[in-house]
């Protein structure tokens, strides 16, 4: 939900249950208020959902009564993710931007969260990556998760430019060795 204030449009997410006739049956109106949502992961009768503004509110939603959803938690850290997965029972990862309490950064950032009791969740394990790109960020599909191997992965980049103009890529991928190279304009 939008609208404008004296300064400027605030941002209100709502979090509507349908029922199978697309009429609205229960909602949670304010979210949170002039946040965005960045990712949204269904377990059972539980919605975890993420908003961002400047740091990453994950909210535990009890869906058991579809006509009074209810927030159970929130946890509060910097950055956010764009995506979340099922890792195991109790547990959830989170892949997205790291971030300060000013804002987000350029780095990705990896979390375990601990949903085992969803009026607790917590933050279990973080992993930085001094890299700002990733098709992952934007596409499940980019993803490769395998929790019986422990495994995941995805390919991931870094583009830099600096004052004079020239450019550093950078890459990183699960398959592929680590590579660099950089470009400068011609001045010829």
């Amino acid at each position: 939900m939008t609208g404008p204030t004296a300064s400027g449009w605030l941002t209100s997410p709502a979090l509507l249950v349908l029922d199978q006739t697309l009429e609205t049956v229960g909602m949670l109106p304010q979210l949170a208020v002039n946040e965005s949502i960045q990712s949204v992961r269904f377990s059972g009768p539980t919605a975890y959902v993420v908003s961002f503004r400047q740091v990453d509110p994950l909210f535990a939603i009890d869906l058991s009564d579809p006509t009074a959803p209810a927030i159970m938690s929130e946890l509060k850290i910097p950055g956010f993710s764009t995506y979340l997965h099922p890792w195991s029972d109790g547990l959830l990862l989170g892949l997205g931007i790291d971030g300060t309490e000013t804002g987000p950064t350029s780095d990705l950032k990896l979390t375990m969260f601990d949903t085992s009791d969803p009026f607790d969740v917590t933050e279990t394990a973080t992993l930085k990556v001094s890299l700002n790109q990733a098709e992952a960020l934007r596409n499940h599909k980019a993803v490769l998760i395998d929790e019986k191997s422990g495994l995941i992965g995805f390919a991931a980049s870094s583009y830099d430019a600096d004052a004079t103009g020239c450019t550093t890529w950078s890459t990183a991928g699960t398959t592929a060795p680590s590579a660099s190279w950089r470009t400068c304009p011609w001045t010829g």
